[in-house]
């Protein structure tokens, strides 16, 4: 059963690039929703789904703070610019 949903996995990837650049964006996203569900069956298969909530979870964190932290940054320049005349 793992080999067969890998081997799915796979293939659905390579049929997705596929339409990609065939420029089907569509058909192509709808084998990259395949490929994630496909994901998640083999973690499921191979005893992953924990591991891989904690570092989605750990993922989102890492972004928020960047986001928070960019966002800063560009309020703060945009001040600054504003401060000195535009230049």
């Amino acid at each position: 059963m793992k080999a067969l949903l890998i081997i799915a996995l796979f293939t659905t990837t390579a049929l997705s690039l596929y339409f990609t650049a065939g420029k089907k964006a569509k058909i192509a996203g709808g084998f990259d929703v395949v490929s994630l569900c496909l994901i998640v069956a083999v973690a499921y298969q191979f005893d992953l789904i924990s591991t891989i909530i904690w570092v989605m979870v750990s993922v989102t964190v890492v972004l928020l703070i960047a986001f928070v932290i960019m966002r800063k940054y560009r309020k703060d320049k945009k001040v600054k610019v504003i401060e000195d005349g535009g230049k």
